[in-house]
């Protein structure tokens, strides 16, 4: 017996897979991704903000949608140019996204801002000061550094965070740099 599938019921099966993996990936993807193009041997972590998660799942459901279209309206020519768009935008979305990073070394603190052409790489001689700001319920802890231009970067403390704190610390006291 043969089984004739209809290629919307294909394309249904790839927006569910899509819909239903999609929560995953964004799990681990986008920080393999960015440890992938950013890490080098020097680097303690590249860590992510939270709107590049944001932004692969953009990118995911952009995906989403172009096998949908295409499920819904049978593979027409209007369904197919739209689904086309779909998939070179969710392209660009996850260029873009795989382009942020903050990264700490050994050497200094490097990043390049969500939706920006422009990377900061910045020393450890170049930090004038850190502020801690910790929720009042304690429940979630921040650094912010500061630099000699004024720029800045804000870092969630997450265990990763935890794991390279002593070698950051060991980093500002050696500049007398007092965390606020």
């Amino acid at each position: 017996m043969q089984k004739n599938y209809e290629s919307r019921h294909i394309f249904i099966a790839i927006s569910i897979v899509i819909a239903v993996a999609s929560p995953i990936f964004l799990l681990f993807v986008p920080i393999t991704i960015a440890n992938n193009i950013h890490y080098t041997t020097e680097t303690w972590f590249v860590f992510l903000s939270p709107a590049v998660y944001l932004v692969y799942g953009t990118g995911f459901f952009l995906l989403f949608v172009a096998g949908l279209l295409l499920a819904i309206f049978n593979i027409k020519k209007l369904p197919i140019l739209l689904s086309t768009i779909c998939v070179v935008l969710s392209i660009f979305v996850f260029y873009t996204a795989s382009q942020h990073y903050e990264a700490i070394s050994e050497k200094g603190i490097y990043y390049r801002p969500l939706f920006s052409e422009n990377k900061y790489a910045y020393s450890w001689d170049d930090l004038t000061k850190v502020i801690h700001r910790m929720k009042p319920d304690r429940s979630a802890s921040k650094y912010e550094f500061i630099f000699q231009d004024g720029n800045s970067i804000t870092i969630g403390e997450n265990g990763y965070f935890q794991d390279i704190k002593q070698q950051i610390f060991h980093e500002l006291e050696e500049r007398n740099i007092k965390i606020k």
